[in-house]
């Protein structure tokens, strides 16, 4: 009697094979080529567009870059603007903005002495809280505007095949 492994492999093997060769032979679904040749084609196309026209950003993400955009360069727009209209006939806006810097400046200062009253350990808890309130929520957005960008459906899993 021969029990040595590769006498036991070698069974299992031809018993593997016998079995394999019983078993009758499936179709694919009449719907797996059409969705694998739809797939294909998009791949094809997708090849053929520009980087930038790749990315699919959703109207959110694009709606935040030109927000992000606007209130980078709006100091030189007004800048611009100030410099190219009388300001004389504005003097009066520019003192009620002014009264409105001095109020801002009055409340940061008055926040300031507030803050320099809380002890140290609990400011730093806060600090703590709120970092990784923030850090949470970014991660979030980012994981939504990364489900939103990707191909098929938003937020939703591809089940094409």
């Amino acid at each position: 009697m021969n029990s040595t492994p590769e006498h036991q492999n070698e069974k299992l093997d031809r018993l593997l094979d016998e079995t394999l060769d019983t078993l009758k032979e499936r179709e694919a679904p009449a719907s797996m080529l059409p969705n694998i040749m739809a797939m294909v084609a998009e791949v094809e196309q997708l090849q053929q567009l520009t980087w930038f026209a790749r990315l699919r950003w959703p109207v959110v993400a694009v709606s935040a870059c030109s927000v992000f955009l606007f209130t980078f360069y709006s100091n030189s727009l007004f800048q611009y603007l100030f410099n190219s209209v009388n300001v004389g006939t504005y003097a009066r806006e520019i003192q009620d903005v002014n009264t409105s810097l001095q109020l801002l400046t009055a409340l940061g200062n008055a926040f300031s002495k507030v803050i320099s009253l809380v002890p140290s350990p609990i400011l730093t808890s806060v600090i703590a809280v709120g970092f990784l309130f923030t850090s949470a929520s970014c991660a979030g957005f980012g994981t939504v505007l990364f489900r939103l960008t990707r191909s098929g459906d938003s937020m939703t899993t591809n089940n094409a095949i």
